[in-house]
């Protein structure tokens, strides 16, 4: 784990034990880390460690968080854990103010561990997602008001986030890029009478507000201020319209196959990571 300043000079740099997963709180003074232990939070200046967090149904703390969001008021942080499958298909949530552990939620669309896990701007719907499928659950109403399964043979995606004002959630099947209007589905799901939820396994126009678009071997999606999609395809960074799935424009940063994607807290710079340990940071606006 490393982190360099805006100058791109090194700040510091450690090899924490199973470090599985990263997040930067909204207002930039705390990262938070997945380790063997739990969740270590830093000063993100200096790496020092603050307070390490560990779910109370862990008696051993050898499970290694897989994911992790903070929502974008800061006032909640989410993780998901891959580990003992009691536990793995939950998330579960601290406040950040007291750091208490609120009850965990469970959004696992099936047997094994989450991969990923996006909170909404508001904070009310967590989605999850692992190698049986993606799930999306009204953590107020305890409710997972849709589950979509992926398949046999299917190969995670590290894709899922939400668009900047909630309203679209995008995640990667397979060969597609699956975007849903969330008010969409939960209309769906208040008319369907299946339980716990929608559930669908193949994309379909009757379902309200799905769009599905080509995947073309991108990776790493992620919604840019505008509301459009950025994602890593080879060696370039492409912006698609999230409506239309239209490609806008593709840019070489010269830094080897793109791996990952993230937005900075504010919107204003993105940073892309490849397979050679290169990041890439420029400016949105």
């Amino acid at each position: 784990m490393r982190a360099w300043d805006a100058s791109g000079r090194e700040a510091w740099a450690e090899t924490p034990a199973g470090a599985g997963a990263l997040a930067v709180s909204p207002d930039g003074r705390l990262l938070a880390t997945g380790e063997h232990l739990g969740v270590r939070l830093r000063d993100p200046a200096t790496g020092r460690a603050v307070r390490l967090l560990r779910p109370g149904g862990f008696e051993h703390g050898a499970d290694t968080a897989s994911s992790l969001a903070f929502a974008a008021d800061g006032g909640r942080l989410v993780a998901t854990f891959l580990g003992d499958e009691s536990t793995s298909g939950d998330a579960y949530i601290w406040t950040t103010d007291t750091w208490e552990e609120l009850p965990p939620v469970a959004c696992s669309p099936g047997e094994g561990g989450l991969y990923r896990v996006a909170v909404s701007p508001d904070g009310r719907i967590l989605a999850a997602l692992n190698h049986y499928g993606m799930t999306a659950t009204d953590r107020k109403a305890k409710n997972t008001f849709a589950t979509y399964h992926l398949g046999v043979g299917f190969t995670p995606s590290t894709s899922l986030a939400f668009s900047p004002d909630g309203r679209l959630l995008a995640f990667g099947a397979a060969d597609q890029f699956l975007v849903w209007d969330v008010a969409g589905m939960m209309r769906m799901a208040r008319r369907s009478r299946k339980e716990p939820g929608l559930f669908f396994t193949t994309p379909d126009a009757e379902f309200d507000g799905l769009r599905v678009f080509p995947r073309r071997q991108t990776v790493g999606a992620t919604f840019a201020p505008d509301g459009s999609l950025l994602a890593g395809r080879g060696a370039l960074v492409v912006r698609l319209d999230a409506a239309s799935g239209q490609e806008i424009e593709a840019r070489d940063w010269r830094g080897g196959r793109v791996t990952c994607l993230a937005v900075a807290p504010g919107g204003l710079r993105a940073a892309c990571g490849s397979e050679v340990g290169k990041v890439v940071v420029w400016d949105l606006a």
